[in-house]
């Protein structure tokens, strides 16, 4: 199996060769970044491929803006993101 690849129930994917960045907040569009985040165990020992299914899941959180850290609503999506938190 190629490195790089990431496997899941029937679905395959090639991670990109470079990392891609978050974008920066843009206080001047005040857009949110709505982002679901999911978690898998992973054991940095195992060689070859790393299957993402049921037996590793951990956890689905979102969705919600990366900056504002707020879950999403509709109200929400409607106002303008006041970026990172205090």
């Amino acid at each position: 199996m190629p490195m790089g690849h990431v496997y899941s129930t029937g679905h395959s994917w090639k991670a990109p060769q470079e990392e891609k960045e978050f974008p920066p907040y843009d206080k001047r569009s005040g857009e949110h970044f709505w982002v679901i985040l999911v978690a898998y165990k992973w054991n940095p020992g195992t060689e070859g491929e790393t299957i993402l299914d049921k037996d590793n899941f951990m956890n689905v959180n979102g969705p919600g803006c990366y900056y504002c850290e707020m879950p999403y609503s509709k109200l929400l999506a409607s106002k303008r993101c006041k970026g990172e938190p205090k």
